[in-house]
């Protein structure tokens, strides 16, 4: 009852900023730029947990404006090395994206410190009293431990407006952090209060689904004649940085940083499109000139101010700070030549033009915009995050696939199965000679996050992932097989699922093997599922072969044979069917029964809409044992 109060008085306080934006479609989304987030911990009660709070770095403010005994973290623009990259609709916050970063560090007695607080969010801790949004320490280091402190719960206010971004919620205790703590039973203890003052400004559109870039490289090919004529003389790169790139002899590649780390890449885009995006692609990697100064950790990202006479708004930044290293934006990103967004790699290619600001730094204002060598992004990306069938899906947490290869014709077509790692089972289901890879937990490291319809399997999403390894004679492995979903491949008998190898290291090869027939059998239950198919030669295997003719043929069985959650029952009062009872369910049942269509609102479903149905919809909504 007081969470749905709560709720209920947090959407009145939306209605208004709402309100105001009905009806305009050109409302800006803001990004965050600045600011504090204010903490005020519960001492005795980490005390208590086995944490005793020592102090805080000299970046952190203190107080903050919780009280006296608060203290403030504050967050970093958009242009530290860390970038905070959160964007958000005024008015309703979503859709939103990217992260909330800050400087500062808490010590322990217990001889170890936190720092550099990341505010994040996952859909999947979303759960009971938790927001979604949760508190990552990401800095590395001696001492120094990186994990999720904290989830949010739902905030207890929230104002979100262009100038302004407000959210203040209790911190509860994360799984991982009682876990670290030794004590699992500590999860979800609240332990303090945080409120995130942060200053916004129009900005990027915020992209809440899409590809998000994750790894690859970034290609350079500068002209070191107009370099040198313009006073910049190259000597050298780090040893991060890879040579040749795929530009040819002379031009270097700049690693992409991971979504995860000390300086993560978050853009996002939508494949095909490219717009809408959001976020930048960071790399690692030095280049040094013989004038005394250094360049180096460059950002890609976009200012739409900057898209003129021929600049695509995209540029390149120098973030790393130091002795000699020069934090500048050198470049806009001429109008690309070449573009192509898939949902899991994107490449573009341009000009790079001196830009204002180094034009200025070399004395020479009449260098801006002269061409000084030719860029690539070759970046992999993470398909959009799925969304699970709404009513009633169930989700796919365990099981093991398996596996029945005609090792015979493999080897025909130049792969001789040499053996399989300790994790996969054998034999498997299908008969001597077959194995089994086990099916991951959501939890995992590489998750399932599969969900289907009881009874019909559509609409269903994510992937369903693996763990093990199949090692070849001829001297390579793969391994952590996903079964995934593309559309596009649901040609002549493929039903469009696949099975990639997702293990990168020494001697494994990550591609797509197999794609799988349309099944042979089907069996979806609400807390199980057993689809069996054939394993055809994928067109990427057979190329990698060398016999593309190979791409269709038919190497094996498979059988997924998985356990699974079954889908939560539909609260009645959840009007909406967004699976959450809140605000937002008694609003619209409201605007509902006081619009002029007969039925919208009949709740009761008796083929009336009268003073019972809003007897009965507010019996369930403020009494749920009632219903």
């Amino acid at each position: 009852m007081r969470r749905r109060a709560v709720l209920s008085t947090i959407a009145a306080c939306l209605v208004a900023p709402a309100a105001a934006h009905a009806g305009d479609t050109s409302v800006e989304p803001a990004v965050v730029d600045g600011g504090q987030t204010n903490v005020l911990l519960d001492l005795e009660a980490l005390s208590a947990a086995g944490l005793d709070v020592s102090g805080v770095s000299s970046a952190v403010i203190a107080p903050g404006d919780l009280g006296p005994d608060s203290v403030a973290f504050p967050i970093n623009s958009r242009s530290a090395d860390r970038p905070t990259t959160f964007a958000y609709e005024p008015g309703t916050l979503a859709p939103f994206s990217g992260t909330i970063e800050h400087t500062g560090q808490i010590f322990f007695d217990q001889q170890f410190a936190v720092g550099n607080l990341s505010i994040r969010f996952d859909a999947a801790r979303a759960v009971g009293n938790k927001s979604g949004f949760y508190v990552e320490s990401t800095q590395h280091g001696f001492l120094l431990v990186a994990a999720i402190l904290f989830d949010i719960e739902n905030p207890s206010s929230l104002i979100a407006e262009t100038g302004v971004l407000s959210i203040e919620g209790n911190l509860l205790v994360s799984p991982e952090l009682a876990a670290f703590l030794g004590n699992p039973a500590l999860a979800g203890a609240d332990v303090g209060d945080a409120l995130v003052s942060a200053k916004a400004s129009a900005g990027d559109e915020p992209v809440a689904d899409g590809s998000r870039v994750d790894g690859g490289q970034t290609n350079v090919l500068l002209d070191l004649a107009t370099l040198s004529t313009a006073g910049l003389d190259l000597s050298g790169v780090s040893t991060d940085v890879i040579a040749p790139g795929d530009l040819g002899e002379g031009s270097v590649a700049f690693p992409i940083n991971p979504r995860s780390g000390e300086q993560p890449t978050t853009f996002v885009y939508e494949p095909t499109d490219l717009a809408p995006f959001s976020g930048s692609i960071e790399h690692t990697g030095d280049l040094f000139f013989d004038q005394g100064i250094a360049l180096g950790n460059f950002s890609i990202g976009f200012d739409a101010a900057r898209a003129v006479d021929g600049k695509s708004g995209f540029f390149v930044q120098s973030t790393k700070v130091g002795p000699d290293f020069v934090a500048a934006i050198l470049f806009d990103v001429e109008n690309p030549s070449a573009l192509d967004a898939q949902s899991t790699t994107l490449t573009i290619e341009g000009n790079l033009l001196v830009s204002p600001e180094l034009a200025a730094f070399l004395g020479n204002p009449a260098l801006a915009g002269a061409d000084v060598g030719d860029a690539r992004v070759s970046a992999t990306a993470l398909p959009s995050d799925p969304v699970e069938p709404a009513i009633g899906a169930s989700r796919v947490e365990g099981g093991q696939t398996n596996v029945l290869l005609d090792v015979a014709l493999l080897s025909t077509a130049g792969l001789d199965v040499a053996g399989v790692s300790p994790d996969v089972i054998a034999p498997g289901d299908l008969g001597a000679g077959s194995v089994a890879f086990p099916i991951n937990a959501r939890t995992a490291d590489q998750p399932t996050t599969f969900a289907y319809e009881p009874g019909t399997l559509a609409p269903f999403s994510g992937t369903i992932e693996h763990t093990g390894q199949l090692f070849f004679a001829q001297n390579f492995a793969v391994g952590n097989f996903s079964i995934g979903f593309d559309a596009a491949r649901a040609v002549d008998n493929k039903s469009g699922f696949f099975v990639e190898s997702t293990e990168e290291g020494f001697q494994l090869v990550t591609a797509i093997l197999f794609d799988i027939e349309n099944p042979s059998a089907l069996d979806a239950q609400a807390a199980s599922l057993s689809i069996d198919g054939d394993l055809l030669v994928s067109p990427e295997l057979a190329a990698f072969l060398g016999n593309p003719a190979l791409a269709g043929v038919d190497v094996g069985d498979a059988r997924v044979s998985a356990t699974a959650l079954p889908g939560e029952p539909l609260d009645p009062a959840d009007f909406n069917g967004d699976t959450v009872v809140n605000a937002q369910d008694f609003f619209d049942f409201v605007n509902a029964f006081f619009d002029t269509i007969e039925g919208n609102a009949d709740f009761n479903g008796n083929g009336f809409e009268n003073d019972q149905d809003w007897f009965d919809f507010v019996t369930c909504y403020f009494s749920p044992s009632a219903c």
